[in-house]
């Protein structure tokens, strides 16, 4: 195993695994306090230190400017949107990954505990943290509205406005604990909503072509019983998210209201839930 720079740093394009310690922006903030492990991602808290270790298969759309990796994002939102009740967990990518390049990596299976506590040590002097680590953190049971697996299982990694949407999701829920960025987390939200019922709509159209976006709301109604008072409220959000992109529309601000940003939380984390689980809308 050898630490690069970056994944454009990886030697003989060898497979990388990336470690990113994370943490609330504030910290009044909650995150996940449980363990979560799959075979190519994992979710664990070392100390009082959230840490993703994530091994890394698209480097062809690699972008310095993106806050996570593709692959990080499917296990963040699913962990985030799991969280009890219309809440979320918010996560902050306070610094910049360890990538650990290795030519067996994609061999590793990260539910082998032995492995994670390689990576961990073999890390510990770039996250400035004592080696040597152990697995072992202030793990506490969730409650969740669903087990975290379950959305992550529903998440096609391949499907990128999907995950640009969940990608928009994570940095509102990241910009929405300081007061300063809730105009911009607002925003993300209106955008990620955007790519979430233009998913439903590709789906629809695929039986009827003049099927329309307004449309969806209806079929969301009909189908998952998501309150009737949805369809008003999805189109103020869609106005102001034009007001807000084309500023010589609309006067100084983004005219949004502080209930914009929490109810539009509620509304949109419904929508994710239906979409990935095809279940009754968990509106409250």
């Amino acid at each position: 195993m050898r630490v690069v720079y970056n994944v454009c740093h990886r030697l003989n394009n060898d497979p990388i695994i990336s470690l990113r310690s994370l943490k609330p922006l504030l910290n009044s903030y909650r995150y996940p306090k449980e363990n979560f492990v799959t075979e190519n991602q994992a979710y664990i808290i070392v100390g009082d230190v959230p840490i993703i270790i994530t091994k890394l298969f698209d480097f062809d759309e690699y972008n310095e400017l993106s806050w996570f990796h593709k692959e990080e994002i499917p296990i963040l939102a699913s962990m985030s949107l799991c969280a009890a009740d219309m809440g979320w967990y918010s996560l902050y990518a306070g610094n910049e990954p360890v990538y650990v390049s290795d030519s067996n990596a994609y061999s590793f299976d990260l539910r082998d505990n032995n492995v994670i506590n390689d990576l961990l040590s073999f890390a510990s002097k770039e996250f400035g943290i004592a080696s040597p680590l152990y697995l072992e953190g202030k793990v506490e049971k969730e409650e969740y509205i669903c087990p975290p697996e379950v959305l992550f299982n529903a998440i096609d990694i391949n499907n990128d406005g999907l995950i640009k949407s969940l990608n928009y999701w994570l940095k509102a829920c990241m910009l929405s604990e300081h007061r300063q960025f809730n105009e911009e987390a607002t925003a993300l939200l209106f955008f990620s909503m955007e790519g979430l019922l233009k998913l439903f709509h590709t789906e629809l159209r695929e039986e009827d072509l003049d099927v329309r976006v307004t449309d969806v709301v209806d079929y969301l109604i009909q189908t998952f019983d998501v309150p009737e008072a949805y369809e008003g409220y999805i189109t103020m959000c869609y106005q102001l998210r034009n007001d807000y992109v084309h500023p010589h529309k609309s006067g100084w601000n983004g005219n949004f209201e502080a209930d914009d940003l929490l109810e539009t939380f509620n509304v949109l984390k419904d929508i994710i839930y239906i979409y990935l689980t095809r279940n009754k809308s968990i509106s409250l």
